[in-house]
């Protein structure tokens, strides 16, 4: 089989969060099964391009790979591909990313010409708008219309299958359309989950893009009510500065820091620190309001550190199998009752934590292989 995947959003930049993990991950395990070409959609054109080596290298994951704007007229001009003459009868046409653009209409109108597979992470923008990025919001509808067109469509929830599906009804497509529950993977290759670290300063860590609905706000003021009170820990922020609201978190961060809180926040680890990070956590919170799965709290139980987090939607969907110390996040006082527990109760944390030892995770290659057979269905 011959695969060509559309990794546009992925190879611009190095950006290591849930879906260009993904992305990248799915590009991975699709070389075991055939030839892949990565591509990206090149908005003047209205055509896909071929990736240059700078944007190969974003892609396998060079936090350094930063590629150029300047050079992509030329590069258009000898990049440019007509992937509807080069695609054959069992090829497949791949789309794991989001996409507002001028794709909806080549899908609509291409698509089912051939063999496709979508992967669909979450209807955030089209459920709570109210949390969502201005600049995300536009064409959402058409996005979410797009994936009616493709053979398969892989949800990484049942929460996102069900909003998927209901979008559907609403357009009056057709939603008995079949879509598979396949969970993102959780898996740190190469490394293994480590005891916590012998420090008398627990550290709290949480991981997560810094936008609305992530809700780091809140985070920060339980946090400042705890530290108020004189209990003694560090709070470590890791996630990407969004550009409409990471301002705020960053500002709030920094009045916290002012004062002589330990509190620190880092912008872009690699997998290796991210990993790091975990391991020298004590336990992790994740106060997202909304989420279409919630990979850090399992990448947190994956390492035997309990995680505070939501006890609805999608996220209560990936904490229900234990390890979890689940709350109402819309609440500060609620989250800092959790965190004073867990810092303060050893036999409440020990409790979380033993639960985090006998559970199993979605490997890469358990992934691969369930991916596979929604290929070959």
């Amino acid at each position: 089989m011959n695969f060509w995947i559309d990794v546009t959003n992925t190879c611009k930049s190095a950006i290591n969060t849930g879906v260009p993990r993904t992305v990248r991950g799915i590009y991975q395990i699709l070389q075991q099964y055939g030839q892949v070409t990565p591509l990206r959609w090149d908005h003047p054109s209205q055509s896909y391009c071929r990736l240059t080596p700078t944007e190969q290298r974003a892609l396998d994951g060079d936090l350094s790979a930063h590629p150029s704007k300047f050079w992509r007229p030329l590069v258009r001009i000898f990049n440019k591909i007509d992937l509807l003459s080069k695609m054959e009868k069992d090829d497949f046409f791949v789309q794991v990313e989001i996409f507002q653009d001028r794709r909806n209409e080549w899908i609509h109108q291409h698509v089912s010409q051939f063999k496709s597979i979508a992967v669909f992470h979450d209807a955030i923008a089209w459920t709570h708008p109210e949390l969502t990025a201005p600049q995300r919001r536009p064409r959402f509808d058409d996005y979410m219309n797009s994936l009616h067109a493709f053979t398969h469509v892989i949800s990484i929830s049942e929460a996102s299958g069900e909003a998927l599906r209901h979008h559907w009804k609403e357009n009056h497509l057709d939603a008995s359309k079949k879509i598979t529950i396949i969970p993102w993977p959780t898996e740190f290759p190469d490394m293994a989950p480590k005891s916590n670290s012998s420090s008398s300063l627990k550290e709290i860590l949480t991981i997560s893009t810094l936008e609305q609905r992530k809700n780091h706000l809140r985070l920060l003021h339980a946090c400042e009510k705890l530290w108020s009170k004189g209990l003694s820990f560090k709070l470590r922020v890791l996630g990407k500065k969004c550009p409409f609201w990471g301002d705020r978190v960053v500002q709030e961060i920094k009045r916290l820091q002012d004062q002589g809180r330990l509190i620190s926040w880092e912008n872009q680890v690699s997998d290796e620190e991210l990993h790091a990070a975990y391991q020298s956590s004590y336990f992790t919170i994740y106060p997202s309001i909304v989420e279409g799965f919630g990979l850090p709290i399992l990448e947190s139980l994956w390492h035997h550190r309990p995680c505070i987090c939501s006890y609805t939607g999608a996220i209560a969907e990936t904490a229900k199998a234990g390890g979890c110390l689940t709350v109402d996040v819309h609440s500060q006082d609620a989250m800092a009752e959790a965190m004073e527990s867990l810092l303060t109760q050893d036999a409440l944390y020990h409790q979380l934590q033993s639960q985090t030892e006998s559970m199993s995770f979605m490997s890469w290659e358990d992934y691969g292989k369930k991916f596979r057979e929604v290929l070959l269905s």
